[in-house]
């Protein structure tokens, strides 16, 4: 016996009409959904009755209506606001029951807004969809999970009644799947009681997995360059590989509001930016000189033990400017970019004469370690994987099962061989498997560091006063941190003590510790104060870092030493550095 009925409903704002899907689970009142006939009638907020036709909806073809009932407008064109009613009046051809909800529509599209920066020391480009999507309180969706792709049926099933989020005709693109990625358009759409079922032309691969998505964050590269948009499909759409002039950027994203009580709205808004890209033309040359200096080094390695030394050390000397270098560039520091740059280029022995600027659009290479790489399946066995933290997603590549196998079987019967005498090579074989030994002999030289670690220790004094001054470690980089961590930083000795009060000790900045690494340090910057009093004169001050020890324990010793005043007895003491100083900023570089 029918006893009641229910109907979900959608304000579709892309096609302007309503969606009305019947929700009802007929199965538990002992009636056919076949026999089952709709009728829906639409009280919008002027008083004016709105219905289709007889009827709206037919259970024999479809739970949705295959009627058109209009969302009523204002002259402006957007939507009528305030309070509609719904009527459903539903029979199985013996009974007929009366379903009526009410909703108070107040929904205002967003202004799409973008933020659109470029990091050239990175380098970053990046596009920030900041849009505020909220309606009220209610925030919209834009991502929906695959609870079942069928590639027999071509069909991807999301969960819920969702029948108002796309209609036969529009696009959407599935993400994170196994081998499902892709852009693809909807054939038709339908609600199955529990679910909403999505037909396309072809589902690839039957594995359940991966997310629906309504959202594209799209970077455009310079026009005069012909080369295809980056899409992404979160807020955060970001890459390392862009060039100079101008990026465009677009953003179109199909909200589904969901309102409760069976209400929701879908609206699709979409906003554009652009941004020229005017980066230093130094970075370029600095990029070249290093570059220059690495390459004469990797060219003398194995061949000429001393000047290969002499390259790797001016590559490393080099390399530890990149940090103040960035923050240089970060902190619009420009008389400190000149010079940082002058040194880069000292040290290299470099005629900087590789960058351009004729207008000519040129990809950017920064001087820093880029963070983000946007990562795409091009198919044929590679798989991505990925995670997503907040509106940053990091993809992770691997080789399908497949592949792996015929690489194993390949090396079955493969040789191998080197070509470089930094490797041996030693075959063992057993039956028709072959296994290879590698190694490195004792004699190989040295190699380019892999681990480096860059911070900056800032010494702040208080003018006048005998107390120690207060550390503060900062501006923290990493390249390919493994062992190397933020260190604890300590005083040896106490303020009153005539020698070295103000040596110091740097200690825990390894997980492991060990005597294989190198460090570098250096004054980068200071502040002074005016003397008076029995305070020495400017004239007077000088200061310079002791040599740095290291050893097994992972521990780092340096201090402060007079140039110009002190007996050598009390060249360590402590009265210059106080009445003299503010601040001290040292610049320190691990190495492993």
């Amino acid at each position: 016996m029918l006893t009641s009925s229910q109907i979900n409903v959608s304000f579709n704002l892309d096609t302007g009409k309503f969606v009305f899907t019947d929700v009802t689970d007929y199965t538990a009142q002992g009636v056919l959904l076949s026999d089952i006939t709709g009728v829906i009638k639409v009280t919008a907020p002027s008083g004016i009755v709105y219905s289709g036709g007889s009827p709206d909806i037919d259970g024999s073809v479809s739970r949705t209506n295959t009627t058109t009932i209009l969302i009523p407008l204002t002259g402006s064109g957007v939507p009528e606001k305030g309070l509609y009613t719904f009527e459903y009046t539903a029979t199985d051809g013996v009974d007929t029951v009366v379903y009526k909800v009410n909703y108070t529509y107040s929904y205002t599209a967003p202004t799409v807004t973008i933020e659109a920066t470029a990091d050239c020391v990175s380098p970053e480009l990046v596009s920030t969809d900041t849009t505020s999507y909220m309606s009220g309180t209610t925030t919209p969706s834009t991502m929906f999970s695959i609870v079942d792709a069928d590639e027999i049926a071509n069909t991807f099933t999301i969960a819920g009644e969702k029948m108002g989020l796309l209609t036969a005709g529009d696009t959407f693109n599935i993400i994170n799947s196994t081998a499902n990625d892709g852009e693809y358009t909807v054939v038709s759409i339908a609600y199955n009681g529990t679910n909403t079922v999505i037909s396309v032309a072809n589902v690839p691969d039957g594995t359940d997995d991966g997310t629906l998505v309504t959202k594209t964050n799209t970077i455009y590269y310079p026009q005069v360059l012909g080369l295809s948009p980056l899409v992404g499909y979160t807020t955060i759409n970001s890459t390392n590989v862009f060039y100079t002039e101008t990026q465009e950027f677009k953003v179109v994203t199909k909200s589904f509001y969901d309102f409760g009580n069976g209400i929701s709205v879908v609206d699709t808004t979409s906003g554009t930016a652009e941004l020229k890209v005017d980066c230093d033309v130094r970075l370029c040359e600095v990029y070249c000189c290093i570059d220059s200096v690495l390459k004469a080094y990797l060219n003398q390695r194995g061949v000429n033990d001393v000047l290969s030394k002499r390259y790797l050390e001016k590559y490393i000397l080099a390399t530890s400017h990149l940090s103040a270098l960035r923050n240089a560039f970060e902190c619009g520091k420009n008389n400190d970019v000149n010079t940082l740059v002058s040194e880069i280029f000292r040290v290299t022995e470099c005629n900087p004469d590789c960058s351009c600027s004729d207008g000519t659009p040129t990809p950017i290479t920064g001087v820093g370690a880029a963070n983000i790489t946007e990562v795409q399946s091009s198919g044929n066995g590679i798989l991505v994987g990925s995670t997503t933290v907040g509106n940053r997603t990091t993809y992770t590549l691997s080789l399908s099962q497949s592949i792996l196998d015929q690489i194993a079987a390949a090396t079955a019967t493969s040789v191998v061989t080197s070509t470089d005498l930094s490797i041996d090579v030693v075959a063992n074989t057993v039956g028709s498997v072959t296994t290879y030994d590698l190694s490195i002999p004792s004699s190989t030289p040295i190699v380019a560091p892999k681990e480096l670690y860059s911070f900056e220790v800032l010494l702040e004094f208080t003018p006048g006063s005998l107390s120690q001054p207060t550390a503060t470690i900062q501006n923290e980089t990493f390249q390919n941190q493994d062992n190397l961590q933020t260190p604890t930083f300590t005083f040896l000795n106490t303020a009153t003590s005539i020698y070295n009060p103000f040596s110091f000790k740097l200690e825990n900045f390894q997980v492991s510790n060990n005597d294989t690494y190198k460090v570098y340090m250096n004054v980068v910057d200071t502040v002074e104060h005016t003397p008076n009093g029995n305070l020495l004169s400017y004239q007077q001050k000088g200061y310079k870092l002791i040599p740095i020890t290291s050893t097994a324990s992972g521990e780092i010793f340096g201090g402060f030493q007079s140039t110009s005043y002190f007996s050598s007895a009390n060249k360590m003491a402590n009265y210059g550095i106080l009445q003299n100083f503010t601040t001290i900023k040292l610049n320190v570089l691990i190495i492993e």
